[in-house]
């Protein structure tokens, strides 16, 4: 498989940065945290046995951002941006409506669901774009 496109530290950053400018909230992080989430994904990916595929990957962002806490507000918003941003750069789109989307970050966040439940779900609403990165 060829390396993904990853989100960085910084684009994490700027990501909450304009999540919090369009809808409020405290501003704050721990940047070992922000590391964290970023760095997630890549170790899932270089050391996944088997590798782990784009959606896969998607979910890790989203579970890490939300169960890291690198965000004093805005960790689910986060979670949720860093993985459909991950899935577009990588030629992939959620298929489910906002509200189904918003029910399984809230799901996760709660702990009602894990990063595997969170995984099948992404590979199940998302599917392959017509474009090319």
């Amino acid at each position: 498989m060829i390396e993904p496109i990853f989100l960085s530290e910084q684009t994490l950053i700027d990501l909450h940065d304009d999540l919090l400018e369009a809808h409020g909230g405290l501003p704050g992080l721990r940047q070992e945290l922000v590391d964290s989430i970023a760095a997630y994904p890549r170790q899932k990916f270089a050391y996944g046995d088997p590798t782990p595929g784009i959606t896969e990957l998607g979910a890790a962002y989203a579970f890490a951002a939300n169960k890291f806490h690198a965000f004093t507000d805005g960790n689910k918003r986060v979670s949720l941006a860093a993985m459909e941003i991950f899935l577009i750069e990588n030629g992939f789109e959620l298929t489910s409506s906002d509200a189904e989307t918003l029910d399984v970050i809230l799901s996760l966040a709660a702990g009602e669901i894990g990063e595997e439940d969170m995984a099948a779900w992404v590979g199940s609403n998302s599917a392959k774009t017509s474009h090319e990165f």
